[in-house]
């Protein structure tokens, strides 16, 4: 690095969830080499999450570490203008429908609230490799068009349209960074029911979630069920003023300027 950019210092930004044990995609010799010789020399390395940042110096990356959270568009997800009624409430979840996202098992605690006589709808944004299966998945739970339902990928201004048409955004993931999708969803004034793994407890707090364990359908059903009943009090308003506090374009922006800021000056540049 010094012998392609002498004198210049690098922010080496990352994002990427393979450092995860669970992922595994964190191996290889040469991998692992160059990213640790890269992390080490950069100026500043700038995780997503402080949880990202645990992970990594736990593979011995050491460097100069910086949290920078993702940036979602604050303009564009914004709550609606007024609470929606007339209708079930309405769960949203949107990824990649993979595996790690455990979208079978939103559906298995879908299928428990639906056996207790609970009244609600469950749409999934997004598309990937188990879509097939689980829409056969959530017919087998008697789980039909009135429950759920997989509206396939959408843009980012279909998506934020349809954000402001739900109550609550789930996320049932085995492994998180930081997805930006809650970020979105916190943005757009929802409450959130996700996953206690990686980053998401740095996003999600008392006021505007639920916290459950990786895997636990039955805390999943409960936590949904606890949303249906209002038994937790949750701020929508809190939800949206952090989303504009910490993933806002502006702010994410300024934590970069001053970071470069500060690298321009190691080199006696002016900013």
């Amino acid at each position: 690095m010094k012998a392609s950019f002498p004198g210049r210092p690098f922010i080496f930004s990352e994002h990427w969830s393979g450092y995860h044990r669970a992922s595994g995609e964190f191996r290889g010799f040469f991998r692992k080499r160059l990213t640790a010789w890269v992390v080490r020399r950069a100026f500043a390395v700038t995780p997503v999450s402080r949880n990202l940042q645990e992970i990594m110096e736990g593979h011995g990356l050491r460097g100069r570490y910086r949290v920078v959270p993702n940036a979602v568009r604050c303009d564009l997800f914004f709550p609606a203008e007024s609470p929606r009624s007339g209708s079930p409430p309405l769960f949203l979840h949107v990824s990649r429908l993979t595996p790690l996202k455990n979208v079978a098992g939103i559906l298995r605690a879908a299928a428990a609230l639906r056996s207790q006589g609970r009244n609600f709808r469950l749409h999934f944004v997004g598309d990937g490799q188990n879509r097939e299966m689980l829409e056969k998945l959530a017919a087998a739970l008697s789980l039909g068009d009135g429950c759920v339902r997989f509206l396939g990928r959408k843009d980012e201004a279909e998506l934020a349209g349809i954000m402001r048409q739900a109550d609550c955004f789930v996320l049932f993931s085995q492994y998180e960074n930081l997805p930006c999708v809650i970020a979105e969803a916190m943005a757009s004034g929802l409450p959130v029911i996700a996953s206690r793994v990686g980053g998401i407890p740095e996003q999600v707090q008392a006021e505007t979630g639920i916290l459950v364990p990786p895997g636990d359908e039955a805390a999943l059903a409960k936590a949904m069920a606890d949303m249906l009943d209002g038994k937790v009090p949750l701020d929508r308003r809190a939800a949206r003023r952090f989303a504009e506090e910490n993933y806002s374009y502006a702010e994410v922006g300024r934590r970069f300027l001053i970071l470069y800021q500060e690298a321009l000056k190691k080199t006696g540049r002016r900013p």
